[in-house]
């Protein structure tokens, strides 16, 4: 009976937040139910990890997004490294015109309970996997309007970040390994297919500004990896929009040496080891990161909101040039 309240819990807070106008209420939601108890602190192997995959998987096939495996499931399994256990990397697919990939990513694991006490890790990380399913949103809406894109759009949830991301790891080998395939054209997703990927990696916080009294600040490091010679100014001018204006930057808080050896991290370390162009999105390491005061509160969520806005407005420009 549990498990059905659970499951019956998880479907109603997808159809009642599918169809929504994302805004910083609904971004706090999104981050909330990931931080709740009841995920546990999603850490791997526990109930309240598989719920949130179970949750990502239902909140992507809501808003349209179709699956690339073989199962058609939503889930890509792997083995977790020095581990019997599998682990899920939960991918959906969004269509546009052209056989060109824009993936979006972030991971959705924990750190859980240690010693009895609950890392809801909000920030690092429900932030960036909750940015994940607000995007997804946001497209989903305009889809519904009519619109259509050149590239197409792959949502990617993470899973086993904190197990050396493996998860990526695995994803990157079975992409040029051709194991996904696209059900709008048939054709298998190959990594000479992927146009760039960004990583929404710890978003949420306003706690760490590039300069003071700037909270609303977001930094976009790895810019000179891209193809596109346009797409730092993309990013400059729908920075320009009104209600966006965040205090952007291109550097990890000025540091060469900080900039190179955090681009070179995280799960996207793996698509630029293969030459992928990447971009990296963040807010940041702050004194809360890999605390239990890593919560839900802590977050900004209109400075959040304002982030979203930005991501998805040069996503847009980015998927017309596909």
């Amino acid at each position: 009976m549990n498990k059905l309240l659970a499951i019956l819990t998880l479907l109603l807070f997808c159809a009642g937040t599918s169809h929504a106008q994302p805004d910083s209420l609904s971004i706090r939601k999104e981050v909330e139910f990931f931080c709740d108890s009841l995920r546990q602190g999603r850490a791997r192997g526990t109930k309240g990890h598989a719920d949130a995959a179970f949750y990502i998987a239902q909140r992507l096939k809501s808003l349209g997004c179709k699956s690339v495996t073989a199962s058609s499931s939503y889930s890509h399994s792997f083995m977790v490294s020095d581990s019997t256990d599998l682990g899920h990397n939960i991918l959906g697919l969004m269509d546009g015109n052209k056989h060109r990939y824009i993936i979006v990513a972030s991971h959705y694991d924990g750190l859980g309970v240690i010693d009895g006490q609950l890392y809801e890790s909000a920030d690092a990380h429900a932030s960036g996997i909750a940015l994940l399913m607000q995007l997804a949103q946001c497209f989903a809406e305009e889809k519904a309007k009519g619109r259509t894109y050149a590239g197409k759009l792959l949502f990617i949830a993470f899973d086993s970040y904190l197990d050396g991301r493996c998860g990526s790891q695995s994803l990157v080998k079975a992409l040029a390994a051709g194991k996904f395939k696209d059900p709008f054209d048939g054709r298998s997703i190959r990594l000479s297919d992927i146009e760039l990927m960004v990583d929404l990696d710890q978003i949420g916080s306003s706690l760490a500004p590039l300069h003071t009294g700037r909270p609303d600040y977001l930094m976009a490091i790895g810019g000179h990896s891209l193809h596109n010679p346009n797409a730092a100014n993309y990013l400059q001018q729908c920075n320009r929009k009104p209600g966006i204006e965040l205090d952007l930057g291109n550097t990890y808080y000025g540091s060469k040496a900080f900039t190179e050896a955090f681009y070179n991290l995280g799960d996207r370390k793996h698509f630029i080891r293969r030459g992928i162009p990447t971009l990296y999105f963040t807010s940041g390491i702050t004194e809360l990161t890999n605390k239990p005061t890593d919560t839900a509160d802590s977050l900004d969520y209109e400075v959040m909101y304002r982030r979203l806005l930005l991501i998805f407005s040069f996503l847009e420009k980015m998927l017309s040039t596909c």
